[in-house]
């Protein structure tokens, strides 16, 4: 597989409520590899942070654009579901401003279908 990793990944932020914004969890998706469709995700947890590192979880193999739906289907549903939910949910994309969305927004089907519909043109923006 070619390494084609991209500088500009989509960031998905979790805003924790009363919070600044440095305990925000966030999650990059980096398209990889354009003729094999594949991503790599890493999820880093600001929250649990150290002074000294970071939390953070990085996939360990690539992931197919289908494998991302599904991991980010199952987010969505789980972000809604949390006894201690984050507040809000943020999207950066190259290209695109940022969007900001109340977590309760995930629980509706249209939003998150919405949501994954508009990745794949996202990720449009990181070809030459």
């Amino acid at each position: 597989m070619r390494q084609t990793l991209s500088t500009l990944p989509i960031t998905l932020r979790l805003l924790r409520p009363n919070k600044s914004s440095k305990y925000d969890d966030l999650i990059k998706i980096y398209r990889v590899d354009f003729e094999d469709d594949s991503y790599k995700v890493v999820y880093v947890d600001n929250d649990s942070a150290t002074d000294s590192n970071k939390i953070v979880h990085e996939s360990v193999r690539y992931l197919t654009g289908e494998e991302v739906d599904a991991y980010l289907t199952a987010l969505f549903v789980l972000l809604t579901k949390d006894d201690d939910p984050f507040d809000k949910f943020q999207i950066q994309a190259p290209g695109f401003p940022c969007i900001l969305l109340k977590v309760e927004e995930l629980r509706k089907p249209r939003v998150r279908e919405e949501i994954l519909n508009v990745l794949p043109l996202l990720t449009n923006f990181w070809k030459e």
